[in-house]
């Protein structure tokens, strides 16, 4: 994983908005965002820096506010502008990741999902629902697309569907996208193989699960959590447990163990997500609640 080595240089020049140009003199350097971030994997150790200014809606029930972001590579210039509905994503650890105890939230990679020199990033897909007293956009799926317009994936959910923490694996050299989504009290874990040797659908579905009940639930800070042996056996799985934001709280490996037991006594208070992985399959995945 490539993060930007000029990070607290750039972050310096753009809190003073100035740029030190080629001839030496201070030159302006537009900058009217409120949120600064870097373009996840890179190639040939390029370093890009991501620029959000969020929108301000007059009513957020009724209007989904597209942000505005802007990317600026080493040079200062700006080289890439997107105004959209941008989904975070995440880059999760496993046991068989090449960067192991690394963990990352993006809202752009360049290399990830392809060797191009194009950007990809994710947009959610929003449809306006109109109860006749009022009115508000549901997600309803999502789409990667590239800054050069091309659409690598664009994936549609059953009306009602809410989508939550998009979250890239790397299990055994194959890179998957997971996806927990569902409507009422029915939620499930999507597992996609991404398959980089292709410009458009490269997400196939390759596992899909309900969400496994676990106990206690909620769960008092420092107890711990159990996920029972359902259908298949839990040894030699990987876990990973996410807040909604999709940041990584825990990884580890169940081992001999027949149930998962996830040790709380390091969260916070709040709702985190969990996924059970052996090979490419997820065989466990559900919320738990930590009080």
């Amino acid at each position: 994983m490539k993060h930007n080595l000029l990070l607290t240089a750039m972050l310096t020049v753009f809190a003073t908005s100035f740029a030190v140009a080629d001839n030496g003199i201070l030159t302006p350097l537009s900058f009217g965002g409120d949120d600064l971030s870097l373009v996840a994997y890179c190639q040939n150790g390029e370093d890009y820096l991501v620029e959000c200014i969020r929108a301000t809606a007059p009513d957020f029930n009724t209007s989904p506010g597209a942000s505005s972001y802007n990317i600026y590579n080493s040079s200062w210039q700006k080289i890439h502008s997107i105004t959209d509905f941008l989904r975070s994503t995440a880059f999760l650890n496993s046991a068989h990741h090449a960067y192991e105890g690394a963990d990352e939230s993006f809202l752009f990679s360049q290399t990830l999902l392809n060797d191009d020199a194009e950007f990809e990033y994710m947009v959610e897909k929003n449809r306006l629902v109109d109860t006749g007293g009022y009115a508000y956009y549901q997600p309803y799926g999502f789409k990667i697309m590239q800054t050069n317009g091309n659409c690598l994936a664009d994936i549609t959910y059953p009306e009602g569907t809410n989508m939550e923490t998009p979250q890239f694996i790397l299990l055994k050299d194959k890179l998957y996208l997971s996806v927990y989504c569902g409507s009422g009290g029915s939620y499930s874990l999507k597992l996609y193989e991404v398959n980089r040797e292709v410009n458009s659908n490269v997400l196939k579905l390759v596992s899909e699960s309900k969400v496994s009940a676990g106990y206690p639930n909620p769960v008092k800070q420092g107890e711990v959590y159990t996920v029972a042996r359902g259908k298949y056996s839990m040894k030699n799985a990987v876990v990973n447990v996410v807040r909604l934001d999709g940041s990584l709280v825990q990884s580890f490996s169940t081992g001999d163990n027949e149930n998962v037991e996830i040790e709380t006594s390091q969260m916070n208070g709040g709702v985190y997500v969990y996924t059970v992985i052996r090979g490419n399959k997820v065989i466990a995945s559900g919320r738990l609640v930590v009080e």
